[in-house]
């Protein structure tokens, strides 16, 4: 007699592999969407203090603050990979007080979050949380 020697696995058995792997991709796949999007906050967050170190040069540099038209004057390093990242920059000029000048910053991050900053005499950006320092970079 032949003994019949048994290959491969049978349908039970790859369905039973399949829903597994079903179910972890279901639990996984939140975090990982999470993680992106702590990741692009946290790259914008970087970029707003690049900014604001950048303006303070351009500050120290000229009197006042750069607004959009002196994106290139303020040699604004960005963080890598944020091609998404849309900067506007509000600079208020500078009155008789010296130093009564400041600007805002937002950054529009994929996805829906908006992150922002203000330095010296100006109001804050729209839909900042109250309460935020001066010079703090906050998403929300």
């Amino acid at each position: 007699m032949r003994h019949a020697c048994r290959t491969g696995f049978t349908l039970i058995e790859l369905l039973l592999v399949i829903a597994i792997i079903g179910i972890l991709t279901a639990i996984a796949a939140p975090n990982l969407m999470n993680s992106k999007d702590r990741a692009l906050q946290s790259a914008g967050i970087s970029d707003l203090h690049s900014l604001i170190v950048a303006q303070e040069r351009f500050y120290m540099e000229t009197g006042r603050y750069g607004g959009i038209a002196d994106t290139v004057a303020l040699k604004l390093p960005r963080s890598p990979g944020n091609t998404g990242l849309a900067i506007t920059v509000s600079a208020a000029a500078p009155s008789a007080r010296a130093g009564a000048a400041g600007f805002t910053a937002t950054l529009a991050i994929p996805g829906g979050a908006t992150c922002g900053a203000y330095v010296g005499i100006i109001a804050p950006p729209s839909g900042m949380p109250s309460g935020t320092a001066v010079s703090t970079p906050v998403c929300w």
